[in-house]
């Protein structure tokens, strides 16, 4: 898989259709998933991530990734919009 950074996840996210929110003060931007997808139950109706990261470790890229699948998207629609 192909390393990204928050820039990158950012303009994903974005590219998905979700809606910025807000940032915490642990610089962590919270988006909106789209209306139009149906996460699985049991999962937050919402989306987090650390800002100001290069690039991430693949352990925390991979979880990016697996939390944006449990919102209802396919790992080739996330992987298209990445950089």
């Amino acid at each position: 898989m192909k390393a990204f950074g928050s820039k990158d996840l950012e303009e994903c996210v974005k590219k998905l259709g979700f809606t910025f929110d807000s940032i915490s003060s642990s610089h962590h931007a919270k988006y909106t998933p789209p209306h139009d997808r149906d996460p699985l139950p049991g999962v937050r109706p919402f989306f987090t991530f650390q800002l100001g990261r290069k690039t991430y470790d693949p352990n925390s890229a991979n979880r990016y990734i697996t939390q944006l699948k449990r919102l209802g998207f396919t790992k080739e629609e996330i992987l298209k919009h990445l950089k």
